[in-house]
Formats: C-alpha cells, structure tokens, sequence
C-alpha cells in the first residue's frame, strides 16, 4: 500500500499510472497538463477491487466533472477493478512539501 499527504505530482500526461495497487495520497497536488492524470491500467484476469483514494488533493480546478475526466478508472473501462475516489477535493492549492530526490532518499536511511 502507498501512503502519503502534501505530495505534489505534476507532469504532461498519465503522471500516475498503475494496476492493482492500494493508494492513500491526500492534501497534495495532482496535476496534469494534457491527457490523464490518474491512469488505471485495465487487466483480463479478475483482481481484488481496490480503491485509489485520492480525496483532499487539488486537481487544478474545483470543477468536479473536470476532474472526473481526468481519471481512466472502472467508470471508462470494464476490464479494470480499481475505482478512484477524488471527492472531496481542495478548492485551492493546498500547502505540500518540497524535497528533491536526495532528501526523499535520506528518510530511508
């Protein structure tokens, strides 16, 4: 399971993308500038139903149809088993910590 709060993640397109997999990220930033920001790969055996909860984040708009469009969970795809929840989500830019990938490194050590 993956676990986190004031995360910022920010890329072009699909800059999160899994399959099968238990994710908590809240108070943070999920932002994409072109395509999907959140991408949940389809699979042709039956897995546990999983859900991505991603509620308490900041999408870059506070309009909820917007950011649905901005998912590819079960709602777009039937062979997929992992639904997103996104609501609630922030209103604003909420405060998140920024580290570079040394300082990340240094809480494993």
């Amino acid at each position: 399971m993956l676990t986190g709060s004031r995360n910022i993640i920010r890329g072009y397109s699909d800059v999160m993308r899994t399959i099968n997999s238990r994710i908590e990220l809240h108070d943070g930033h999920i932002i994409s500038q072109s395509g999907y920001a959140v991408n949940i790969e389809g699979h042709d055996t039956p897995l546990p139903q999983y859900i991505v909860d991603l509620s308490n984040n900041w999408w870059g708009t506070t309009d909820g149809a917007a950011i649905a469009e901005m998912i590819y969970d079960m709602e777009e795809n039937s062979h997929i088993t992992q639904r997103v929840i996104y609501e609630p989500f922030a209103t604003g830019p909420v405060p998140a910590e920024k580290k570079s990938l040394g300082g990340v490194k240094a809480l494993f050590r």
